[in-house]
């Protein structure tokens, strides 16, 4: 019995170290791979060299336009990077920015980090995988947490081949692009947003951000976003980069039943919520939304003064920055 069990260890070991190889060679190379749009991007900062880097979703590279920033920080309008990738989230997000940074042989002042969560979990950043921190999870997280992380790492391993037929017409975006932009290259893009025309006021509450939303205990989910979030926290701690975590302009019910109750838990200190800003709501109507989930070029023009202004408040309060 113990060598058919020892057997089955080793059929499935082989079978995820072959997968793994596969994922990371096909994906890595192919064009329509999330890592292409990595490598471009990275390829674009070392040119820039930012002093501020915004990572995020497509809820980031469609919301902050860095040529629309102004004063302080953001005088310089030429060093600041919005490396927004699209499909990004946690826990990729935790992994991009670790590559990100330590490729870099200049070192930015400050990375802006979107929290956001999604269930296709390690199915966008295969580089994650040869790279896991398998031992601080089993430290910070409890032995049946753990067991689901460990999980979660080898059966979404598998699912690389949605990472092939990533769309191209995102790979060459510089920083920041408009969704009205995306959509000229991507018909689906242009479809979403004729949908969300049609029934765009019945889809946008359920995307609010600021929506009340009812937490008994903490999610795994949430669980597994503090021990991401934490390690950041500590690999950044003793280092001239300072970084801070704001939350997204569009949440979905679910993700925001994980968001919310992690942001409430951060230390003042390390982040700041645009969508609080009194002017935040009119972005919520439908002229400024290009479908449910992300903001036309206009009411991008919006949100990135609100997200300039309350940034500029976080680092003038931590002394950062004058008034």
């Amino acid at each position: 019995m113990l060598k058919l069990v020892l057997k089955g260890f080793i059929l499935i070991a082989i079978i995820h170290s072959l997968n793994l190889i596969l994922f990371h060679i096909l994906v890595n190379t192919s064009i329509f791979s999330i890592e292409s749009e990595i490598k471009l991007k990275e390829s674009e900062i070392i040119k820039t060299v930012p002093e501020v880097l915004i990572i995020g979703s497509s809820r980031t590279i469609t919301a902050i336009n860095p040529k629309k920033l102004t004063g302080g920080i953001f005088q310089n309008k030429d060093k600041i990077y919005n490396f927004g990738i699209t499909s990004l989230f946690f826990p990729n997000t935790y992994y991009l920015v670790n590559s990100v940074e330590k490729k870099l042989k200049f070192k930015p002042k400050f990375i802006l980090i979107e929290l956001g969560f999604r269930e296709d979990f390690n199915t966008s950043f295969p580089n994650q995988l040869l790279s896991s921190d398998l031992f601080y999870f089993f430290k910070e997280l409890n032995f049946i947490d753990f067991t689901k992380y460990l999980n979660l790492q080898i059966v979404n391993s598998f699912k690389w081949t949605k990472t092939i037929s990533y769309k191209k017409s995102y790979q060459y975006s510089k920083g920041y692009i408009s969704t009205l932009g995306m959509s000229k290259t991507n018909d689906n893009d242009y479809l979403q947003h004729l949908l969300f025309l049609k029934n765009g006021k019945d889809t946008l509450p359920f995307l609010n951000p600021n929506s009340p939303v009812k937490i008994k205990d903490k999610s795994f989910e949430t669980k597994l976003m503090h021990v991401y979030i934490n390690r950041l926290v500590e690999n950044y701690s003793n280092k001239s980069i300072k970084i801070y975590f704001y939350v997204p302009n569009r949440l979905g019910e679910k993700e925001l039943a994980i968001i919310k109750p992690l942001y409430d838990s951060l230390p003042d200190s390390i982040k700041f919520n645009p969508n609080k800003s009194p002017q935040f709501q009119q972005l919520m109507r439908p002229e400024y939304s290009w479908d449910a989930g992300h903001l036309t070029e206009d009411g991008a023009d919006i949100y990135t003064k609100i997200f300039a202004e309350e940034f500029k408040k976080q680092i003038i309060d931590k002394g950062y920055l004058k008034n």
